[in-house]
């Protein structure tokens, strides 16, 4: 599922023993761009979004740690992002 311009959806994965996983399609110029960077800028607005979204209230009622990988559009692994629920609540 196409989520924007250069972000795609590829799936997600529950894991035990409480986590869910989104796997992302990355389409970003990492020779242009500060990867490390822009992983910084992401989290700070992940962890917003798994704060205050409705949407993400489910994680937040049972504990799940919530990891979002990205790669790239070769498949390259590119970052993991992950949060705990002592970093969201």
């Amino acid at each position: 599922m196409q989520v924007d311009s250069i972000l795609k959806l590829e799936n997600t994965v529950a894991l035990p023993p409480a986590t869910f996983r989104y796997n992302y399609i990355l389409k970003y110029d990492t020779v242009k761009y500060d990867i490390h960077e822009f992983e910084k800028s992401l989290r700070i607005t992940t962890l917003n979004m798994v704060r205050t979204n409705p949407e993400s209230k489910m994680f937040r009622d049972i504990n799940t740690t919530v990891e979002f990988n990205y790669s790239d559009t070769l498949g390259n692994y590119l970052f993991r992002i992950v949060l705990k629920p002592e970093e969201y609540k």
